[in-house]
């Protein structure tokens, strides 16, 4: 396993993340993942703990460790090799990819925007996977990085509307 990945454009420690979430009180067993497009971050977690306390820990290791999504694992689910070791990728994640796949501009709280607020969401929904609105934050609420403002500002460019 290559502990050390790129998500969003930061490298992060899949291995940091894993022992910071094990620590927390009720967790018995976690998994960090990223998607094949390196865009997103799924921990797999079994336990009582809390999908907000778990997404408020990852986020306490730095910004790029935001969690796109936390699958909830029944304990029975894990396996295990002959020394107790945790087997790794052995929990399908094709449902929880399927599950990120939300349509950002379907997610986004559409009231209340004026035309340029909706013009420029819908030029950031394909970098959002989850419900948001324009009170969202780029980079602290839905994570986009850098490289995914820079993309906005390009796409924000193609759209002739924005050219006023």
């Amino acid at each position: 396993v290559d502990w050390q990945v790129k998500v969003r454009g930061v490298r992060i420690e899949l291995e940091a993340l894993e022992q910071a979430i094990a620590e927390l009180a009720g967790v018995q067993h976690c998994e960090a993942r990223v998607s094949e497009d390196n865009q997103r971050l799924v921990l797999l977690v079994s336990g009582t703990s809390s999908e907000a306390e778990l997404k408020q820990k990852a986020l306490s290791l730095g910004r790029g460790y935001m969690l796109s999504q936390v699958k909830m694992v029944d304990s029975g689910d894990w396996k295990f090799n002959a020394s107790g070791k945790l087997l790794r990728n052995a929990v399908p994640l094709e449902e929880v990819v399927r599950e990120l796949k939300q349509d950002g501009w379907e997610a986004f709280d559409k009231s209340e925007c004026t035309e340029l607020e909706l013009e420029i969401a819908h030029c950031l929904a394909p970098q959002v996977t989850e419900a948001w609105s324009r009170k969202d934050h780029f980079m602290e609420d839905l994570g986009v990085d850098s490289g995914g403002f820079g993309r906005l500002i390009t796409q924000m460019r193609a759209r002739p509307r924005l050219h006023k």
